[in-house]
């Protein structure tokens, strides 16, 4: 079996391929609210420039 030599030498490419298919949807969630909070505390004004229906509020006239 081939095993990851140096790293971690009990743990198989297989068995750590399955780990990180177990693990892909937590971690896309986890990322996922990341963003949110971000965008959330961040200043709206920057967000909200690229949303098309709201971006109006936000253009300047000079």
């Amino acid at each position: 079996m081939a095993q990851i030599k140096g790293v971690l030498p009990g743990i198989t490419i297989p068995y750590a391929l399955g780990l990180g298919r177990k693990w892909i949807r937590s971690g896309a969630t986890f990322g996922a609210a990341g963003v949110l909070a971000v965008t959330f505390f961040c200043d709206w004004k920057d967000v909200l420039i690229y949303v098309p229906v709201l971006n109006h509020k936000f253009i300047k006239e000079e």
